[in-house]
């Protein structure tokens, strides 16, 4: 993939041309009846790096339900169609993968904005760069 494609993924935000809020969000993910535990590392309105326990279906279209804190106050949830354009082996039988939203409607990506508008000026205000949050993200194959 090439540096202009947008599924591509970029760990390194000096060659991203879209900032990624990074964050520790725990989730929860089905899918084909399957768990996996993870957490998002970060997110953009273009995609997000998540660490799992179990290797991710690469480059296959996903249905994501992501479920947002109640403080945020920007709904229960938002649901986003994409792929894991990667994924790597990490330490303790855990994998890294970047998931690369499709076309976002309208809703979508204005509540993906909100949500990285607001954990950024939560880490600002309690001086962290991450910030750690008690909500899952559920994968599934259902809209």
């Amino acid at each position: 993939m090439t540096d202009k494609d947008p599924m591509s993924f970029k760990s390194d935000n000096d060659r991203r041309a879209i900032v990624r809020q990074r964050v520790h969000y725990r989730m929860d993910v089905c899918e084909n009846s399957e768990a996996l535990f993870g957490c998002l590392l970060d997110i953009s309105t273009t995609g997000m790096r998540v660490l799992c326990s179990e290797d991710v279906d690469v480059l296959n279209v996903s249905k994501l339900r992501i479920r947002l804190p109640l403080w945020l106050e920007l709904g229960p949830e938002i649901r986003v169609e994409g792929r894991f354009v990667w994924c790597k082996a990490m330490a303790r039988q855990r994998v890294e993968a970047g998931f690369s939203f499709g076309a976002l409607k309208e809703r979508e990506r204005t509540v993906l904005e909100h949500l990285i508008q607001r954990l950024s000026q939560a880490a600002d205000e309690d001086g962290f760069e991450t910030v750690s949050l008690e909500a899952p993200l559920v994968l599934g194959s259902n809209p």
